[in-house]
Formats: structure tokens, sequence, C-alpha cells
């Protein structure tokens, strides 16, 4: 199996997850970013080039959704895991997926806005995005996602708790 995953940055435990996954369960995992990195992130963040040399990062040098489909080209994947919904990049992505009828992920921590009426924004903004998407699974991390998210999408979705630490097991069974 490939896993295509989306994501606006590469966090570096993306790569350690990209890892683990692959020696776990065989499975190729690629990791496709809208940037390498964020201002104002410890250095910690800073990913060297090397670690990213079977990932893809994009450069802003070419049209996005010409990127985004040769990625798909090369990866050839089975799923497409998304690490956000909202922003452009995952929109072209779920638009290639679905046009290529693979199934959709995303795996999220639970949305924390600041305050009580962004609260209900947010949620109101998400519930419609993710019925627009209607993601075949949500590894939802921790167990405050798992709720909102099992909230968000009843029976549409299968939601699975993925866990703050580093017991793989709940993920590698969706």
């Amino acid at each position: 199996m490939r896993i295509l995953f989306v994501t606006d940055i590469v966090a570096p435990f993306w790569l350690e997850f990209a890892d683990a996954v692959a020696k776990e369960s065989g499975i190729a995992f690629r990791i496709a970013a809208a940037k390498r990195s964020v201002e104002g992130r410890g250095a910690h963040w800073q990913i060297p080039e090397c670690e990213l040399s079977h990932q893809f990062v994009y450069e802003e040098t070419e049209a996005l959704e010409a990127w985004m489909e040769n990625v798909f080209g090369i990866v050839q994947p089975d799923v497409v895991m998304l690490g956000g919904v909202l922003e452009k990049f995952a929109r072209v992505a779920i638009d290639i997926a679905k046009s290529k009828r693979l199934r959709i992920g995303i795996f999220a921590e639970q949305p924390s806005p600041a305050t009580p009426l962004m609260s209900l924004l947010k949620r109101q903004y998400y519930k419609a995005r993710l019925r627009k998407i209607c993601p075949d699974f949500v590894l939802a991390v921790g167990d405050r996602a798992f709720d909102y998210y099992s909230q968000l999408l009843p029976g549409n979705s299968h939601v699975a708790m993925m866990p703050y630490y580093q017991n793989l097991e709940p993920a590698l069974q969706v």
C-alpha cells in the first residue's frame, strides 16, 4: 500500500512516523508539503534537505495543480491522508484524489479557537467542509479530537483515535 500524506508544513515527527510505518508494516508513506518550515518555530523544526530526499516540498516554481498531479503520478498512492482541510494545498489534493477515486483520510487534532464565538463558527465551518470532503476515515489525535470528529461526521466516516504517544497500532489498523 502507498500513502501520500499532504500537509502544509513538514513536522519533524512526520519523518519519524513515515519511517516507523514503513518498518512496522511495509507501507510506503510519502509526504507532500506546502513548505519546509515556518518562521517562528524552534530549531528542531528546521529539517535538513537530506532528510527530505523521498518527500516532496512545493517550491512555488510551477502551478500548484501541476506540481500536485506530478507528485500523485510519482507516488501512485492508494490512500491520500490530509494533515489539514482548510488550505488550497489540501483542496487541490482532495480534487485530485477524488478524480482518481482514492481513499481519503484526515489526520487532525481538535481545532483550538480563541473565543467561544470562534469555536462555534469554526465548528460549523469544519462540519460543512468535512461533509463536502466525505473522508473515508479520520485519525483523530487524542480523545478530545476523537469526540469532536465523531460528532461532526456521525455515520459518514470511520473515526479512530490516534493517541499522543508512539504506539502506532491504532493507526495501522485503519
